[in-house]
């Protein structure tokens, strides 16, 4: 009777002592963590500009800004000077490591430049990170009994970003 009289209060203090541990650590340590964020906002500007020398601005661009679910983000208009602002808040774009001591999260969106007279630009993988950034957006004038269809390039991405990239999926290959 004393043996399971003690295994039941050996029993009892060891769950009050588990429980009091688990209450030091959620209510504690884990309430000055800030959480992980989701999204990443940068100030963007789109530099809309005729392709050669001497790069000349181009006004009255519309920009759209769409995000990775395919929804428009934001629709802008180039100033006099080729130019657009806007900060932009997008999700972390996953394919690109998190947590690189060297580059900070980030995300992509696709842009589509639109001006009557020019034909339409498409940029995909714009990258968007916490640093702010600007993106030449080249506007080609169309030309009478060509074709001229949408031209199509990438945005601007920094090495490190490529790289730390490849670097991330090159394991799989080995």
């Amino acid at each position: 009777m004393k043996r399971k009289v003690l295994f039941f209060l050996s029993f009892l203090i060891l769950v009050i002592f588990l429980e009091g541990c688990s209450l030091i650590e959620n209510q504690g340590l884990d309430k000055d963590v800030s959480p992980k964020t989701e999204t990443v906002t940068t100030n963007v500007m789109f530099r809309s500009i005729t392709p050669s020398p001497p790069y000349t601005p181009i006004s009255g661009v519309t920009i759209l800004v769409i995000g990775t679910e395919g929804e428009v983000i934001e629709k802008l208009i180039t100033n006099g000077q080729g130019e657009a602002q806007k900060s932009i808040t997008i999700p972390i774009d996953k394919q690109f490591p998190i947590g690189d001591k060297y580059l900070n999260p980030r995300g992509t969106v696709t842009v589509i430049a639109f001006k009557e007279g020019y034909r339409e630009t498409v940029l995909f993988e714009v990258g968007i990170s916490d640093a702010d950034s600007t993106q030449p957006v080249n506007m080609y004038l169309i030309v009478p009994g060509e074709r001229n269809e949408p031209n199509v390039e990438l945005g601007i991405n920094h090495h490190l970003e490529i790289s730390s990239l490849v670097d991330k999926y090159a394991k799989i290959t080995k």
